[in-house]
């Protein structure tokens, strides 16, 4: 009899771990819809044989059928007779032509973070890490940044104004925008930009219809210029850094800075209150990098600040459940 209900327990635990993969199976068909155009090619439905016709490139018939069946099975597609139709959602959420599309956002998971956790067994023994390519991912993640930057932008522009700033440097400022956007509410203020990557500097200066900002490829640590500025602003870049280098960086923004400038910090932070479970993932995927690093906590990020002379450092919740914050720092005397 024990060993029969232990049977059955077995069974039952492998059933709860089954249901929790189910939700994989959505993220992995509408990446795959949106790297290769299918729910493009299904706009305003189509046959198998109109879909193929509507493609960019042949693709393996048997692939496709496959990848119908589970848009059916998962609900990202109709079928109408011999016609499927992409759901009212998915027509522009992972479309390539619309430009509320977020499928760049389940192209990041699929190429770069589920496959760097999935290879964690590989680092747990050998602990040799891999380098993260910086060049061959720099538009996705520039993209997934823009969702960030939504939410951020209301609450970052209200801090700018309060501090009374007129010149601004953003590091890193991937396609410009919040400098586009402050741009266009603040058509006076002096904005300038820097990224690391030649076409990411390439694809801000194209969508900047105004040629107002100034944009430079350089490397924040090594840029020779003379400009100080009211406010130097960070998006998303602090991982890039080693808890060293960090103080490096701070003090080079500290440098950058007029006597009465503010920092701006847009980030995620470790061991928040409601964000752990984004957090601990991001820090997993970051350890398995030897180019990248840890967040920072809460605690470890202000002791840095004060330690190179920034003052009246405030931490502000935008997106709690990932972590995110917005950090604002006036230069001291």
């Amino acid at each position: 009899m024990e060993q029969q209900m232990n049977e059955w327990s077995r069974v039952l635990h492998a059933r709860r771990w089954m249901k929790q993969t189910e939700s994989f199976l959505p993220l992995w068909h509408g990446y795959i819809g949106y790297k290769y155009g299918l729910f493009d090619a299904l706009q305003g439905g189509a046959s198998f044989a109109e879909m193929t016709l509507r493609l960019k490139q042949p693709l393996t018939k048997l692939a496709l059928e496959r990848w119908l069946e589970v848009g059916v099975a998962v609900r990202h597609l109709k079928k109408r007779g011999w016609r499927y139709f992409p759901t009212r959602s998915l027509k522009y959420q992972l479309s390539h032509e619309d430009e509320r599309s977020i499928g760049f956002m389940l192209q990041e998971m699929m190429e770069l973070h589920i496959p760097a956790l999935i290879a964690y067994p590989d680092f747990l023994e050998s602990g040799k890490q891999k380098t993260f390519d910086g060049a061959t991912h720099g538009q996705v993640v520039a993209q997934t940044s823009t969702l960030v930057e939504t939410v951020a932008f209301p609450v970052v522009q209200q801090l700018l104004r309060q501090a009374d700033v007129k010149t601004m440097l953003d590091i890193g400022c991937g396609h410009g925008g919040y400098l586009r956007k402050l741009h266009g509410l603040e058509p006076e203020w002096k904005l300038t930009g820097i990224d690391l990557e030649e076409d990411v500097i390439a694809e801000a200066r194209e969508q900047d219809e105004s040629g107002d900002i100034r944009y430079e490829v350089a490397d924040f640590m090594e840029w020779d210029h003379e400009d100080r500025f009211d406010a130097v602003m960070m998006n998303n870049m602090l991982y890039y850094f080693s808890p060293e280098k960090r103080i490096e960086l701070l003090e080079r923004m500290l440098e950058n800075l007029e006597a009465s400038g503010v920092a701006v910090l847009v980030t995620p932070l470790a061991e928040t209150p409601l964000g752990s479970r984004f957090a601990s993932a991001f820090n997993a995927f970051m350890t398995l990098h030897d180019n990248l690093h840890p967040l920072p906590t809460i605690r470890e990020l202000r002791r840095q600040m004060q330690q190179v002379g920034f003052e009246n450092i405030r931490f502000i919740p935008f997106i709690p459940e990932g972590s995110w914050y917005i950090v604002i720092a006036e230069r001291g005397n």
